[in-house]
This record gives C-alpha cells, sequence and structure tokens, in this order.
C-alpha cells in the first residue's frame, strides 16, 4: 500500500493557482509516494491540456519523485452524470475522457468519478433527481466509459460523496458488479462515508471492487478544506 496526497491539500490547490512542481515538490518534502492531480476548467492543471503540457505535467512529477496517484476535478459537479439534461450529461462524459487520457498521460492507474447525484450539497440551486433516475443514468454513464477506461488502462473509481446517491455499501458494490469491468470500481471515502455510516463496514461490503483508499482527518473532511491524504497499490 502506498500513500500520496491530493493537490486541494495545499495553499492554493483548491483554486487551482498552486504550481504543480511546488506541490510535488512539498509532497515529496513531506514524504508522501504520490500526488493525487486535480484538473480545472481553465489554468495550468486544465482539464483540456494539450499533449505537451501533458509531457512537461509528467517530467516535473518525475522529477520530484511523486506518482501521480489518481486524477481527479471539480468539474464533475458542474456537468454531473445523473442531470436531466442530456448535453450536461455528454459534457459530464467528455470530462471523464479528458480524465482518462490525463491519468494515462501521466502514468496514474485510476481517475476518481462522481457517478451523479439526487442532490449535490456544493450547488447554491441543485437539480434534484428521482433517485432511481439518477442510479440508472450513472449505470448508463459508467457502461459506456468502462470501454473508454480499458482502451487507456486506466481505471474508473466511482466515489462515495454527499450526493444523497449509494447510501449503501451494498448498493456500491453491486453497482460495480453489474458493470462487469475490471476497469471500474469504488473510489472508498473513509471520510465521506461517515454521514451515512461507518469506514469498516464500506471496506468490508466493497471488497476487491475498492481501487482508491481516501483518509481524511475531521477537520479535512469539513466544508473548509478538500484535502485528503489517499492509498493505492501499484507501482
Amino acid at each position: 500500500m502506498r500513500k500520496g496526497i491530493n493537490y486541494w491539500s495545499f495553499p492554493g490547490g483548491m483554486e487551482g493557482k498552486l504550481d504543480i512542481k511546488a506541490a510535488a515538490t512539498e509532497a515529496k518534502r513531506l514524504g508522501y509516494e504520490g500526488m493525487e492531480i486535480c484538473l480545472f476548467g481553465s489554468g495550468a492543471l486544465s482539464i483540456d491540456m494539450d499533449e505537451s503540457d501533458l509531457v512537461r505535467a509528467r517530467r516535473v512529477l518525475d522529477s520530484a519523485g511523486i506518482q501521480a496517484a489518481s486524477v481527479a476535478t471539480e468539474l464533475m459537479w458542474t456537468y454531473p452524470l445523473s442531470s436531466s439534461d442530456p448535453a450536461v450529461r455528454e459534457k459530464g462524459k467528455s470530462v471523464v475522457r479528458h480524465m482518462l487520457r490525463t491519468a494515462s498521460a501521466l502514468g496514474a492507474t485510476s481517475i476518481l468519478v462522481i457517478p451523479g447525484a439526487v442532490e449535490s450539497l456544493f450547488l447554491a440551486e441543485p437539480e434534484v433527481v428521482p433517485y432511481e433516475v439518477a442510479m440508472a443514468r450513472a449505470d448508463e454513464a459508467i457502461r459506456e466509459l468502462a470501454v473508454e477506461a480499458e482502451r487507456n488502462r486506466v481505471a474508473i473509481g466511482v466515489e462515495n460523496v454527499w450526493n444523497k446517491l449509494f447510501l449503501s455499501p451494498l448498493e456500491a458494490r453491486d453497482f460495480v458488479d453489474r458493470i462487469g469491468s475490471e476497469y471500474v470500481g469504488w473510489f472508498f471515502d473513509i471520510g465521506n462515508i461517515l454521514l451515512t455510516g461507518f469506514p469498516s463496514s464500506g471496506s468490508t461490503s466493497s471488497g476487491s471492487a475498492s481501487r482508491r483508499c481516501m483518509r481524511r482527518t475531521s477537520a479535512e473532511a469539513s466544508a473548509q478544506s478538500m484535502g485528503s491524504s489517499i492509498c493505492w497499490r501499484g507501482t
């Protein structure tokens, strides 16, 4: 098991203003082996970085001795896979495809994907989607994106997050089993599950489907900070 830290954990990370070299250097100084790379709508860590940008970012990580543990983005809240607007859902799937491409280029073996939401706690006026509809749309999107994940050899890690969806770890396990792809697993967040259950029940129920384990302190899990440490298996 290896240990990494999320880019958002550092000052300036939430805004996407922190230089990736500075973040990687600090992660290494703190004793981490990897860093979760966070993508934004614009800026140096833009979701649509071109090939030259990705090559430079990979060199920075390699020079710092830091592995890209995974890739995440805040854009999944803006373009949820459960939206009632087909155009928004398609944009969300496009975001995931860009994440897969970025992860592959940076050497990460998985990405964190928010599968949609019944209701988002992070938006001022969120859409409320019926539970069964949100689940069906998540299923449809992840099945489609699993093909892209397999092509890139990067796993999709579906996160348990405050979206009022996947309230039971058994539901999460069954969802992954239904998709039936070795490139779709669970990005298990032991901080997030405290809202609806216990970390021990989640980790046991998810079993081998759990791709990553995000470990947060109570302070980090608050609205003031989205920073987290990440444990993962791999080279």
